[in-house]
């Protein structure tokens, strides 16, 4: 009798520990979020533009989402062939992928949860709307990898912060000897959204 007890006691547990395996918080998922961080203006650190961001992500595995971003900044820039055009502006379109590491998912065991605590990597650039023989390059790449963590105050919404380590060096141009560029790190944060069908 006990060890047919023990037996079923034995199966139960592997049955549980099989369903609590299928419980993921980030596998199929969607999470929007709306960030805002600032870069310094062109030969100067005192002035900053604003960046806002729109990014999307999928959960893909129980501990990986992958994702697109678009922003947008306005720089200013001169011509380089002289005159008085010192602040003309430069609309700026940010695009990239990115992927997010969340090793919380390896210990939480749950279909929903309100904290996140994960790593990133992402690649893209930018695209300046400016006429020829402008100070700023038109196209420019970036990269960085960082941490991140959210915090869903409500069941659906709530608030994140990210700090990112790579290269954002928007100002490097090959006309210029003086050349100033963006510090190596970003701190971005702003409200997330979170959706998952059942």
């Amino acid at each position: 009798m006990k060890s047919k007890l023990l037996l079923i006691w034995f199966l139960c547990s592997i049955c549980g520990i099989s369903a609590s395996a299928q419980y993921s918080y980030i596998k199929g998922r969607y999470n929007i979020k709306f960030g805002y961080s600032s870069y310094p203006k062109e030969g100067t650190y005192d002035h900053r533009v604003p960046n806002y961001r729109i990014q999307v992500d999928y959960g893909l595995l129980k501990y990986l989402e992958v994702g697109v971003y678009s922003g947008y900044s306005r720089f200013t820039c001169y011509n380089l062939m002289g005159g008085s055009d010192y602040n003309h502006p430069a609309n700026t379109l940010f695009y990239g992928v990115n992927l997010n590491f969340s090793p919380l998912a390896f210990i939480v065991k749950a279909n929903d949860f309100r904290f996140d605590l994960y790593l990133t990597a992402k690649y893209g650039g930018h695209y300046k709307f400016i006429p020829e023989n402008y100070s700023l390059p038109r196209h420019m790449a970036e990269y960085s990898v960082g941490v991140g963590a959210a915090f869903y105050v409500w069941k659906h919404i709530g608030l994140f912060a990210e700090y990112n380590y790579g290269y954002f060096n928007y100002f490097v141009t090959v006309y210029s000897s003086n050349q100033h560029p963006t510090p190596p790190s970003m701190l971005r944060f702003g409200l997330t959204y979170k959706y998952k069908r059942k």
